[in-house]
Parts: C-alpha cells; structure tokens; sequence
C-alpha cells in the first residue's frame, strides 16, 4: 500500500541565514514565516478507481505572519488541480446558528424593511430563504450564467477567481446593487482574500452591508489538529486576525461568532462606507505563539499515532477510519499511517469502491462495523455528528468495538502518546 510523503519537515532557516519570507494575504507585509511543510500533497478531493491511477501533487507548506499572526498557506495549489472532477461532491457547513444570525442582521443600522439581498454562492441558500420569508428580496448568483464559469463540476475554487470588480459592477448594473451581499465559506478559500473583498464591494450599494462567515481556527490551532489544514483554505482566520484583516483592508467590521465543538463560527459584518479612525487593532502576540505550537507538536503527535496505531497492529487489531473526506485523507497523508490503518469508511455510494490519493486506503460501506470487519473505528468528521454515529452502530460496540474520534476536541478523542498500549 502506498504511502502518503512521509518526508515532511517543521522547517526553519539555517542558524545565521535570514528566514525566507512571502508576503501575507491579510495586511499585505512582506513577513510570513515558514511555519510547517507537510509535502506534496494530492487534491483531497480526487478519489481513486484503481491503486495505479496516477495523481498530480503540490507542496502543502503553511506560513505565519509575523506582524498580523493570519495564518495561511504558502503558494497555494492552482485551481485546476483543486477544482473536482465529478459532479457528486458536495460540502455543508453547521447552520444551527443562523436563525439567530438573520434576527441580528434585520436590526443592522440603516436596514430596509424590505431589503435587497444578494447571495454570491449556494452556500447562501439557507440563509437567502430565511430572509425572504421576512420579507427580503433575494437573488443568489449563478456560477455559470452570473459568473462566466463553465469549467464543469467548479465549485468556490473557481468562483473565487472568477470575482473580479468589472464582473461584479455588471452584476450590479444588472441586478441592482444590494443592501446587503451574503457570503458565507467563500473568503478562506481566495487565493487573494484582499482582492476578493474588493472585488465583491461593487455589488453593494454606499452604506449596504457585506456578511463574510468563515470558520474560526483558534480550537483546530490551538489544539494542533494538523487535519485541518487543507489545499482548499488559503487562510485560517482567527477572530483576532479576522479583525487585523479587515483594519488592513480599511474596511470597518462587526465580528460576531457562534460556537461548536469543532469550529466556530465566525461572520464579519463589514459596512460598505469609508473607513473611519478606530483603535489599532489588539497585538499578535497570542496567536504567534499557537502558531509556534501548531509547529512544535506535529512530529510528537506524528510519532503519538504511530505508536498508538503500531501497539494495535503488533496485536492483530484491525483499524478502520470513518469519513472518506480531506480530514480523514490529511490525518493518514500527514503523519504516514497508511499501513496502520485497514480501510475508510463512507457510505456515500460515489465514494465506495474507491481509494484516498496518496494513502490509496480503500472505500467501504459501514456494514463492516455491523460484520465487526474492524476492531478500533477513528472518526475523521465533525464530532458535532459523532453522537448519532455511534448510536447508528450501537451493536459494533456492544460487540466490543471502539469508536475514537482524531480530533482532541471531541470527548471520544484518541489521545496516544509514544508509550501508548491497549
């Protein structure tokens, strides 16, 4: 079985050499560090028919700014490799929160009773559909027809490089511009996020407000959860570099977050009006120094789950991952578990029959937990879900079955160490 690149290194300059540095894409200084190279890695979502099929690579290396702390990726993958290939992949995100969201923004200053309301992605659907029975007047984009994307099956991969300011004023001439644009899980995704925030403003009308959700990163840096980081997020904000971010863009914001277990919530109401004097912004010195941990711990926690995992091989123990998505793919890909894990399951049918690139595990369907196929099941999804999951399969623990979950927030958190046992 093939393995993911296992000649990943926390890397820093030589003693005596000036560190190499890029410039950041929040306040635009030339002082992102090298935090952590995790390889060549393949598209999370390129799943294999055959173990031979060949898949293209691109280095994965994360940087951090050393003046804003915005944490985020060095050279990213070009679109066309992160853009899918099939048409089934699809990706939610938590909406428990949202009801409470759209009371919020009908109080927002200056708002209409009967607001006009853009949606740049189907992202906003949920939230558009709240607001017309309140009685917006809504529209959400078309990627094709609004924004001149045809490449088959694109996603946000491609709408955010499609988003240029002479796209977005003929969008505004055509549709009205807007009191308010929602953009929810499109702004971690540009590769040029400040660029992208310009490019959108024309759509709003002098006043109007733009609402930007993204997912918070401080439990997942915090916690050195390397899964998380991903081809397809650019940046990883904060709520403090989320502030930072929108100073430097000389653009006033209202952040508000929503917790869950994994990863808040976190929207930016930004208003569309010149940006007035306010406070510096508070200082980076916390996030720097998560961001040094998220550093610090990969080869602990990489050599952790090798030795955990090893204990349970050496015994005859079988080890199955649940969730066929980027987080299970990273979790093996990163810390080089391919052999020490059986298989991943999914019981998306357009997934089964199918191999991770890079691990090349196989595909299954979760009847292997009900055939007690494995002994130790990882969960490699949301643990807001993995309640419901293991009352699913009740009988795979009742048999003596052990569900864990990879991320340390989750209470079933698999928590090796190098002396790790049964």
């Amino acid at each position: 079985m093939l393995e993911g690149n296992t000649n990943m290194t926390v890397a820093r300059a030589a003693a005596k050499q000036p560190a190499k540095t890029w410039t950041c894409l929040g306040c635009a200084h030339d002082t992102v560090e090298l935090v952590i190279d995790l390889g060549a890695q393949p598209p999370s979502n390129r799943f294999l028919r055959a173990i031979e099929e060949p898949v293209e690579r691109h280095s994965l290396r994360v940087g951090q700014c050393r003046d804003c702390a915005l944490l985020q990726l060095i050279v990213p993958m070009p679109v066309k490799l992160t853009r899918p290939r099939v048409g089934w992949l699809s990706y939610s995100e938590p909406e428990a929160h949202l009801d409470s969201v759209c009371e919020r923004l009908w109080a927002l200053p200056g708002m209409p009773r009967q607001p006009h309301v853009l949606g740049l992605s189907y992202k906003d659907d949920s939230t558009l559909a709240r607001l017309a029975r309140a009685g917006a007047q809504t529209y959400r984009f078309d990627l094709a027809a609004d924004w001149n994307v045809c490449e088959p099956h694109a996603q946000l991969e491609t709408l955010q490089q499609a988003a240029t300011p002479e796209r977005a004023a003929l969008l505004a001439r055509q549709y009205g511009p807007a009191d308010m644009l929602i953009a929810r899980h499109v702004l971690e995704h540009a590769h040029r996020p400040r660029a992208f925030v310009e490019a959108v403003l024309p759509l709003v009308k002098p006043g109007g407000y733009l609402v930007f959700e993204v997912p918070a990163g401080e439990k997942m840096i915090a916690a050195a959860d390397h899964a998380m980081l991903w081809e397809e997020h650019v940046v990883y904000f904060t709520k403090a570099t989320l502030e930072r971010f929108f100073h430097a863009a000389l653009l006033p914001a209202e952040l508000w977050q929503y917790a869950y277990v994994l990863e808040d919530s976190l929207l930016a109401i930004v208003r569309n009006v010149p940006a007035s004097p306010s406070l510096d912004p508070t200082r980076a010195d916390a996030e720097l120094e998560a961001g040094k941990a998220l550093e610090a711990q990969f080869g602990a926690s990489r050599t952790a789950y090798h030795a955990q995992l090893g204990v349970w091989r050496a015994h005859g123990k079988r080890v199955a991952l649940f969730g066929a998505g980027h987080l299970a793919l990273k979790f093996v890909n990163f810390y080089g578990l391919s052999d020490l894990i059986d298989c991943v399951i999914d019981d998306n049918p357009n997934k089964q029959g199918t191999y991770l690139p890079g691990s090349c595990l196989p595909v299954v369907g979760s009847s292997i937990l009900r055939d007690r196929a494995v002994d130790f099941c990882l969960m490699a999804l949301n643990p807001d879900r993995e309640a419901a999951i293991i009352a699913a399969h009740s009988p795979f623990t009742a048999s003596g079955g052990t569900f864990y979950s990879i991320f340390r927030c989750s209470p079933i958190a698999l928590r090796p160490s190098s002396g790790s046992s049964l």
